[in-house]
């Protein structure tokens, strides 16, 4: 059973990477972007549209580090609240008796 998925996650990966190198070839025209009076040199489509993929992905990236940080650090504290009331809890039955 591992050997099937990892043979299905290969089989994936290359059939996406067949997908990419076909996109690349069918849309190789030199194209240039323009914005008001500024106009990026003349660069293909695929070349275009994979950079703005990769923007995409690193920015995304960069943006949930920074959730994800917050969301460990919040954790951490609450587990460091939860052991603090345990231990008074034991502490709150050993006087008791």
């Amino acid at each position: 059973m591992r050997y099937l998925k990892l043979f299905v996650k290969l089989m994936l990966v290359a059939v996406l990477l067949l997908i990419g190198i076909l996109a690349g070839m069918d849309n190789s025209d030199a194209v240039a972007l323009k914005f008001l009076d500024w106009q990026t040199p003349h660069a293909s489509m695929f070349a275009w549209v994979a950079g703005a993929l990769i923007l995409g992905v690193v920015l995304g990236m960069a943006l949930s580090t920074g959730v994800n940080l917050r969301s460990a650090w919040r954790e951490r504290s609450a587990r460091r609240a939860l052991e603090l009331s345990e231990q008074q809890v034991e502490q709150l039955k050993v006087t008791k008796e």
